[in-house]
């Protein structure tokens, strides 16, 4: 057994590892109350002039708006979100986890968890997880909706990959999105060597820990500094 410091530095070193990889987006649809209904005669309302893009999605071509402002994130995904510079709009509070490294930057921004609350906030893009054709259909009427599929669907994309889609669809400069991949590699890189120093690359670890900082949430402020 390692000493309680060694331990300690192990944890950190997989924490900084897992962080991209730890928060893949999951279905949040038991999160919407049941019963809640959007009238059928709403429709999606461009707003005059705006400029829109396609993106390919899961679920086909969506049109979205080029620079959307106001992006309600029903999944995890606002850890990556955050990570490009964008706050959301709103976020479900099935994910606003008390005592996260990033509840300073969430402090603001409202908990949505029906599609009355979605539609008081006048979104223009929002980002799900939902995987059923009727929840997603409720959203997509309420504004464009882009569905980040199941988990399994993301399990095995870069973090690189995940921040190029994300930055081109919130409309985020590349420059600023290679810039956060690099910093992730750049932990990476320094996890790796603090592994081999502490003797354990290669070895196989057990954590179990119910520990906050074990997240995306983590990574955000890391970069941050």
């Amino acid at each position: 057994m390692y000493k309680n410091t060694k331990s300690k530095t192990l944890i950190a070193v997989l924490s900084a590892v897992m962080l991209l990889a730890a928060c893949q987006p999951n279905s949040t649809v038991s999160q919407i109350e049941e019963g809640t209904s959007v009238s059928q005669a709403m429709e999606v309302v461009t707003k005059e002039g705006e400029d829109r893009k396609s993106i390919t999605t899961v679920r086909g071509e969506v049109e979205v708006p080029v620079h959307p402002e106001k992006i309600v994130v029903l999944n995890n995904a606002f850890g990556d979100i955050l990570a490009l510079g964008v706050v959301p709009a709103g976020i479900n509070d099935y994910w606003a986890i008390p005592g996260s490294p990033v509840e300073e930057l969430l402090k603001d921004v409202p908990r949505v968890n029906d599609l009355e609350e979605i539609m008081a906030l006048e979104p223009d893009l929002i980002i799900t997880s939902f995987d059923k054709d009727e929840e997603y259909d409720k959203l997509s009427k309420i504004a464009p909706t882009v569905s980040l599929g199941q988990a399994t669907d993301h399990i095995n994309k870069t973090t690189k990959e995940r921040l190029d889609f994300l930055g081109n669809l919130l409309g985020v400069d590349t420059s600023i999105v290679e810039k956060r991949v690099e910093e992730y590699n750049e932990i990476i890189e320094l996890g790796i060597k603090q592994l081999e120093k502490s003797n354990v690359l290669g070895k196989s670890v057990t954590i179990l820990t119910g520990s906050l900082e074990i997240t995306l949430s983590y990574m955000v402020m890391k970069i941050h500094l």
